[in-house]
């Protein structure tokens, strides 16, 4: 099983009908292995 976590700490609320989108660099899992490449993720707020 993969489990994935990512934490936001904004300064203020995320904005309504917006896309966010991030990208991860450097990565490792708990094992110290780099990932192959960087991933690109994003997630909308839609109310």
């Amino acid at each position: 099983m993969v489990i994935k976590t990512v934490t936001l700490n904004p300064s203020a609320g995320p904005r309504r009908e917006v896309t966010y989108v991030g990208i991860t660099t450097a990565a490792r899992d708990t094992a110290g292995n780099a990932l192959e490449a960087n991933k690109t993720w994003g997630f909308a707020v839609k109310r």
